[in-house]
């Protein structure tokens, strides 16, 4: 495996450069990221991203059969609003996963604070997809059941400052990213410190979001200002929650058991 080059790990250091992009923090910290081979270590310790998880050749012909195989809903499907303004996400989105073939239930990830947001039906895997999932789950030991596709057609797509949910996580599950395309840059940032480390993520690199990590920083997609080409990234999760065709939620592990997190019915509490 090759080493990372010094520069895919970008430092900020000029006053100027710290106003600019982070105009509300008063303290701008920027930490050079340990590195060895071909990982970074990141956040809090337990996250980490491989470069080469692919090589470039891989890499471009998965995201051939991305190109063929990921239908993205429309943009206008997912709305939100700012300052009494609607807006449309700057990006473009596709859920798949486990859907159960008899009674068609799939694994709920529930992104958004609102109780009452509703959320697109998850589709069955198609071939590149398992695939890749299965690649995982060798590489990591970590069984995924859920994938969000996000697609960033240039440098004004983006996702800002965030932590996952993870009402619906398996407990103590990992996030795993793959990426193909073109490279956006990605930032963490320490909620307590304000403390910030950032690279650029390669067309088939592999980044590892540990619980840790997306308890105690954000993480982000930044919007550019020069422009880029198109990136895809494949979010795999471990979802413990299964919705069914009644609208019913049950819980269960990765393996499909039930949890403590049900009732005897199986069905969900309610917090």
């Amino acid at each position: 495996m090759s080493e990372i080059a010094a520069k895919d790990i970008e430092k900020i250091v000029s006053t100027s450069q710290k106003r600019s992009l982070e105009t509300d923090e008063a303290d701008f910290k920027c930490k050079m990221l340990k590195h060895s081979d071909n990982h970074l270590l990141l956040g809090s310790g337990d996250s980490w991203y491989e470069r080469n998880f692919f090589t470039s050749n891989e890499a471009q012909s998965i995201l051939d059969e991305l190109n063929e195989q990921v239908e993205f809903l429309p943009r206008d499907t997912f709305k939100f609003k700012i300052f009494g303004q609607i807006n449309l996400l700057p990006r473009d989105k596709a859920f798949y996963g486990d859907v159960h073939e008899k009674d068609g239930s799939y694994p709920l990830y529930r992104y958004e604070a609102s109780k009452d947001a509703e959320y697109p039906q998850v589709k069955q895997w198609t071939p590149v997809l398992q695939r890749l999932r299965n690649i995982l789950l060798e590489k990591t030991g970590q069984r995924c059941n859920h994938l969000v596709v996000n697609q960033y057609r240039n440098n004004n797509d983006h996702i800002g400052y965030h932590v996952d949910k993870t009402r619906d996580f398996v407990q103590n599950a990992s996030v795993l990213t793959l990426s193909f395309g073109e490279k956006r840059l990605f930032r963490l940032k320490n909620i307590r410190t304000k403390e910030i480390q950032e690279l650029r993520l390669d067309s088939g690199s592999l980044f590892v979001l540990g619980p840790k990590t997306n308890s105690e920083w954000k993480h982000s997609i930044i919007k550019s200002g020069k422009l880029c080409g198109r990136r895809v990234s494949l979010t795999y999760r471990t979802i413990k929650t299964i919705k069914h065709k009644d609208g019913t939620l049950t819980e269960t592990d990765s393996k499909g058991h039930l949890t403590d997190g049900t009732s005897e019915d199986g069905k969900v509490k309610e917090e």
